[in-house]
């Protein structure tokens, strides 16, 4: 936002398909020139707690029951999504980060895109372990690997790399299953 504009996007929480206001907001400085470029809705215990059960209903719906293939499909357009607004996220981490647009366009949001389709690429190419052995009293038995999600993952997200290290936390959380309160 152009330093001396009045008006100042306000970021809200995003719980259950919905932007939520919290009670209170902060300021979203850059730090190269000091100036407001957002407001951003801060989330207090009850907003955290609306969002894991937001996060745990998912679980129990469709996105708990997802497949392996349909969880890498959602990531890959995640990747699309991101490139088709790249100059978007540029200037987005340019501004909260006061880095060089040089790097965010050459690191920060090409390695975000990144990072979802090679997630999405490991859980498509997951085999499935399985193998034969047999008991102490000479029976066969079938041992097998059960992968199942967690649940409902926190993700905190540091300040100097925010989408970059987001991705690298949200991807593979996403990719196995996981509902994610970020």
């Amino acid at each position: 936002m152009p330093r001396g504009s009045k008006r100042v996007k306000v970021i809200q929480n995003y719980i259950d398909g919905k932007f939520v206001a919290g009670q209170r907001e902060f300021a979203d400085v850059n730090p190269a020139d000091g100036s407001v470029i957002a407001q951003v809705t801060e989330a207090d215990r009850d907003l955290v707690d609306r969002a894991v059960q937001s996060a745990r209903k998912a679980l129990a719906g469709k996105w708990g029951r997802a497949s392996v293939r349909e969880r890498a499909a959602g990531l890959r357009k995640v990747a699309e999504a991101i490139e088709s607004r790249f100059d978007c996220f540029v200037a987005a981490e340019v501004a909260d980060t006061g880095k060089p647009i040089s790097l965010a366009s050459r690191l920060d949001v090409p390695r975000a895109a990144a990072n979802f389709r090679a997630f999405a690429d490991m859980i498509s190419a997951a085999g499935i372990e399985s193998f034969q052995t047999e008991t102490a009293d000479g029976k066969s038995a079938l041992n097998y690997a059960v992968r199942k999600p967690l649940g409902v993952v926190g993700i905190i997200t540091p300040w100097n790399l925010p989408l970059l290290l987001l991705t690298w936390k949200l991807a593979p959380a996403l990719a196995c299953g996981n509902a994610i309160v970020a």
